[in-house]
């Protein structure tokens, strides 16, 4: 064995989004939230995809504003839990 690292069996491993799986638990179909940013997105989808569900998203941008496409990730944006149609 390496002096280095002990290897453990059976550690479970942690729920790696719980606040994100326990909003989209939360959320009906056609339900919808404003997050930060489209990391915030990202995570949030992946939680609806864990359930079965898929998500859409859209940058909030105030009407009259000018955010170039590079800067819009860093945005909040309005997710919505839709169905899944597989």
């Amino acid at each position: 064995m390496n002096e280095y690292y002990n290897v453990e069996k059976g550690i479970p491993l942690p729920d790696g989004q719980p606040k994100w799986r326990l909003l989209a638990s939360l959320m009906e179909v056609g339900d919808s939230v404003v997050v930060k940013n489209s990391g915030q997105v990202q995570a949030l989808s992946t939680a609806f995809r864990h359930e079965g569900f898929k998500a859409i998203s859209q940058c909030l941008i105030p009407e009259g504003e000018s955010v170039p496409p590079k800067e819009r990730h860093k945005r909040p944006h309005r997710v919505w839990k839709i169905e899944d149609k597989q």
